[in-house]
């Protein structure tokens, strides 16, 4: 490439990734609490540059930039080959803002599963006791007609709470299980980035104190 020239193409690309803080909890897409740090990923068009016997890269406009949560970048390092891939938000494509992702409590998310699942079972009951009362009701000795169908409504009664109500258990420790590993993760970035910040701090002024230390030790010399 000649020396000062500009090069763009197709193909050419940066990807970059940042640790971003805000005040407000937002949030994000497969995640089920809202989150004060994620972690953004970057990718924009590129263009290089020959100059000072090296190559600049310079970037452009942006292609997609997507946010993760902390355990959700932490499985996507981690966890290749696995499905069709981790949850991300998406917040911008070829300079489009994307729409903020509504937030999913799965507490409120199960609770109206359970309703539903209640209210149907609760259907099914409303419904064998109209039948039985309708049958007591009339003339003469139950029919073993009648009786099948009672029993057979009885029977699918229990079977549905049966099967639901453990499944519906077994699914919500699952889904808090998650949000715990979310909650930790967010929890540990957050004592991570803490303590980084405070040791660098502590390095800077431990590096002023000795240069302070050296220079007076030289003018003690002089």
């Amino acid at each position: 490439m000649p020396f000062g020239e500009k090069q763009e193409h197709e193909s050419y690309g940066l990807i970059g990734i940042n640790n971003i803080q805000c005040s407000n909890g937002v949030s994000l897409f497969g995640s089920s609490i809202k989150h004060n740090r994620m972690i953004r990923l970057r990718i924009s068009r590129a263009i290089v540059e020959r100059n000072l016997s090296q190559e600049w890269f310079f970037g452009r406009e942006t292609v997609i930039e997507i946010d993760l949560s902390s355990a959700q970048f932490a499985q996507f390092i981690t966890t290749p080959n696995i499905g069709d891939g981790v949850p991300c938000t998406i917040r911008y494509v070829e300079g489009n803002k994307m729409e903020d992702p509504p937030y999913r409590g799965q507490n409120e998310i199960f609770n109206q599963e359970l309703q539903t699942d209640f209210l149907k079972a609760m259907e099914g009951a409303d419904s064998l006791i109209s039948d039985a009362d309708a049958m007591l009701e009339s003339k003469g000795p139950l029919k073993v007609a009648d009786k099948k169908i009672l029993h057979n409504k009885l029977k699918m009664l229990v079977q549905h709470i049966k099967a639901n109500m453990p499944f519906l258990h077994k699914q919500f420790t699952r889904s808090m299980d998650k949000t715990v590993v979310s909650a930790k993760a967010e929890i540990e970035n957050f004592y991570t980035s803490t303590i980084m910040k405070m040791g660098k701090k502590a390095l800077e002024e431990s590096n002023k104190e000795n240069q302070f230390l050296i220079e007076e030790d030289k003018e003690i010399e002089e």
